[in-house]
């Protein structure tokens, strides 16, 4: 998907962009898709595509071009988590390993996330760039959680989802 986006002048006399709502809208009529009318449609996974010129692109990348003049580096990652919420304040670009940090993931032990039961105790441990670093071991779940909570803020800084920087 990456390098095929169309030019960016092609987007903007095709497409309107509305920032404070996130919405992509059709300028001109074209095949039967008509002007005025919204761009863009939800896919299975929640996030919503446009059909143009015999492809289909995600709309958060054409966003992206349209806003930037350049075409994502690599990922664009929703803020908040919700798929189909383009708004302008709700995108930035990522790494996959950045994206995947602000992807939610429950935990089926009931424990906090980054935390393990250890016997009698709780261990608590992060990954950082593909290895894994060992925060220490605690007498309680929730002090495991807060430390794993700091080493997230330290770690990940915005992308550190559900601990005060990425909500």
């Amino acid at each position: 998907m990456m390098g095929d986006l169309p030019e960016f002048e092609v987007l903007h006399h095709f497409f309107r962009y509305d920032a404070d709502t996130g919405i992509l809208y059709r300028k001109v009529d074209y095949w039967s898709a008509k002007a005025g009318y919204r761009a863009d449609m939800p896919d299975a996974r929640g996030y919503r595509r446009v059909k143009f010129r015999g492809k289909t692109y995600i709309a958060h990348r054409l966003i992206w071009k349209m806003q930037t003049g350049k075409e994502p580096i690599c990922q664009i990652d929703h803020k908040n988590r919700v798929r189909d919420d383009n708004r302008w304040s709700n995108l930035r670009e990522a790494t996959p390993s950045q994206n995947g940090r602000n992807m939610f993931r429950e935990k089926r032990s009931g424990l906090p996330r980054g935390v393990t039961y250890t016997g009698r105790n709780y261990q608590a441990q992060i990954k950082v760039e593909g290895r894994q670093v060992y925060l220490g071991v605690f007498k309680t779940a929730s002090a495991a959680a807060e430390a794993y909570g700091a080493a997230v803020n330290k770690y990940h800084g915005e992308y550190a989802l559900g601990y005060g920087a990425a909500e």
